[in-house]
């Protein structure tokens, strides 16, 4: 599919839940090979491709798209997320996706949100590989090339970043979490090529002892803010 600029909805959306307690099913979405163009304006926001289980469980595969952005304000390329009371595991393979543009805020941002005090969460389990993201320079909530954002109470999320290229934007890999509210980020950051951002290249919170790096290229950026691994 060829999907030409929406301003004001995500170009693809699948949503898993109302937000209202469940019971939900799963949601299983595929997105592949589409040609996208996505352009805002001020205080739009309106992503590529936009995937949330809030509180359902989802099982989505995005791959082989090619998405253009321009003047998204917080939003991005692709989005998948969760959050709300659900025990489940979401899964999110993203691969062989290529995000380009000007002032949007991510090119992929995996996220969890977490739930109440007291309640259970859900966890994503994410799977980023073989992308190309060019171009990020946004500056609003969590913004990066590729972004892991577990911000909520008892937000888990395992994440596994390979093979991706993330060059000529503002900031490239950002790693966050609350873990003063309980989050956790596993996984690891393995093989990429993190190159001429002009802030930050790789970013990852003290507070995941959980998430690995090796054998990334790390190169012409700005600064970085992580404790490199082996290679």
């Amino acid at each position: 599919n060829v999907i030409d600029s929406s301003s004001f909805d995500d170009a693809i959306n699948a949503s898993a839940g109302t937000g209202a307690p469940g019971p939900y099913g799963t949601l299983t979405v595929v997105a592949q090979d589409n040609v996208i163009s996505q352009s805002g304006g001020p205080g739009n926001c309106a992503s590529g491709i936009g995937i949330s289980g809030v509180p359902a469980r989802f099982v989505a595969t995005v791959t082989g798209n090619r998405i253009t952005l321009d003047n998204l304000y917080q939003c991005g390329g692709i989005d998948a997320v969760i959050g709300g009371t659900s025990a489940t595991v979401s899964t999110a393979t993203i691969d062989r996706n290529e995000i380009r543009g000007t002032a949007f805020d991510f090119g992929i941002e995996v996220r969890n949100f977490g739930t109440n005090p007291g309640e259970t969460p859900g966890t994503l389990d994410a799977t980023v590989t073989d992308n190309l993201v060019a171009g990020q320079d946004g500056n609003t909530g969590a913004p990066a090339g590729l972004v892991v954002s577990a911000d909520g109470n008892n937000a888990a999320i395992a994440a596994s970043l390979v093979n991706n290229t993330i060059v000529d934007g503002r900031i490239g890999v950002l790693v966050s979490l609350r873990d003063d509210l309980g989050a956790v980020v596993t996984g690891g950051l393995f093989n990429n090529i993190v190159a001429f951002n002009s802030q930050t290249g790789i970013g990852i919170d003290g507070a995941a002892p959980g998430f690995a790096n090796g054998y990334n290229v790390d190169f012409g950026n700005g600064g970085d803010f992580f404790t490199p691994g082996a290679g």
